[in-house]
């Protein structure tokens, strides 16, 4: 599983992990100076085996 984000005006950044139970996985990022929007992803690599994702909250840190 990875979790990450893309589009938002720098390089593309995500953390990846192998765990089988729910866990936070923190990403930071920095807009460009023009861009207002990011697309945030959770991605689940082939195979039979499942994987989830919820409950995104996105911060503003000043």
């Amino acid at each position: 599983m990875a979790v990450g984000v893309k589009g938002f005006g720098g390089t593309e950044t995500y953390s990846r992990t192998s765990t089988t139970s729910y866990a936070q996985q923190p990403i930071f990022f920095t807009t460009g100076a023009t861009t207002t929007s990011a697309a945030v992803y959770c991605y689940k690599n082939a195979g039979s085996s499942a994987g989830y994702c919820d409950d995104y909250t996105l911060l503003r840190l000043a």
